[in-house]
């Protein structure tokens, strides 16, 4: 029906649309990934100053939370020592020796209370635990306990 030149002239109109729809496309395209950028560029700037709060809002927390970690810290050997002095005080005891090692506190002392009320660890703080005891005789004839506790702080 058709000769080649009209099945020619159809290909090449085909081929032309076809490219012209591909290139149509394409500049579709770019244009939406420009309109894109500068939406994000316009937005970012937008959101900018809410940023710099959201930067200051942070380094104000990690400045709080690490001024609370050092006054956590520094105060730890003072509550080591209040402890101590809390059983020595409840057990009438005489400090031997002494150690803070990191958030524990070895203290080692003698007392002369009986042991019934020194084996109810009641007197011991939270966290507290007995390590050792040992009895000694003294040269008037009475006993004394010689106790080891450790001691941890009970706010770490």
């Amino acid at each position: 029906m058709f000769g080649y030149g009209v099945w020619l002239l159809l290909a090449i109109l085909l081929c032309a649309s076809s490219y012209f729809l591909h290139w149509q496309r394409q500049q579709q395209w770019s244009l939406l990934e420009i309109d894109l950028q500068q939406l994000v560029v316009a937005k970012r700037q937008q959101l900018a100053p809410l940023l710099n709060r959201q930067q200051q809002w942070l380094y104000k927390q990690t400045a709080i939370k690490d001024q609370q970690r050092w006054l956590q810290t520094s105060q730890q050997p003072l509550r080591h020592l209040l402890s101590a002095q809390v059983v020595l005080r409840e057990t009438q005891g005489h400090v031997r020796s002494l150690g803070i090692e990191g958030t524990k506190m070895n203290l080692q002392f003698t007392s002369a209370l009986s042991w019934d009320y020194l084996e109810s660890e009641h007197w011991l703080p939270v966290g507290g635990r007995l390590r050792s005891v040992e009895q000694q005789a003294q040269a008037s004839g009475d006993d004394v306990w010689v106790l080891q506790v450790e001691l941890v702080d009970p706010y770490d």
